[in-house]
């Protein structure tokens, strides 16, 4: 297969070459802020009805896709329980989902922030509706096109 010692030497250089070319490549986290509101059985009849204030969460538009997103939250949520996501920027959309699952984030994370954001969650969407479906195409659209999200992704 090889024709010389020397080229499968420099056959092996090239590739651990590429890995560390690879390796060193930087990658950014593009994120926003939010908050979650908590959807109790009386909200779900009369969302206008909320006594517990929203929790502040960063969205990780790198991780959105057209059926959730992860995210970083400073209070843990039970799994199945379903909130409310509103978010502000790159545009509105307030979107009802479900909690798929949680977990603590380490405190010597990279993430530097006044405020600890040390839950991790992966967030289900709900989209019932067409029109909520629309909006959730609407929103993806508009991270596209500010290139706030740099994938081949689309919904």
């Amino acid at each position: 297969m090889w024709h010389s010692p020397n080229q499968r030497l420099r056959a092996l250089a090239h590739a651990k070459k590429r890995e560390r070319d690879r390796a060193r490549r930087p990658f950014h986290v593009k994120r926003i802020t939010a908050h979650l509101t908590l959807l109790t059985p009386s909200t779900k009849i009369n969302p206008h009805e909320n006594p517990d204030p929203p929790i502040p969460i960063r969205v990780v538009l790198n991780d959105l896709t057209p059926k959730g997103v992860g995210l970083f939250s400073q209070a843990a949520l039970i799994a199945g329980q379903e909130v409310i996501m509103a978010i502000s920027e790159p545009m509105k959309l307030d979107i009802r989902s479900r909690i798929i699952w949680c977990q603590e984030h380490g405190a010597n994370s990279h993430v530097l922030s006044p405020n600890p954001f040390c839950f991790r969650l992966g967030v289900e969407f709900i989209l019932p509706t067409t029109e909520d479906q629309q909006n959730v195409s609407a929103f993806w659209e508009e991270v596209c096109k500010n290139h706030l999200y740099s994938s081949s992704r689309s919904i």
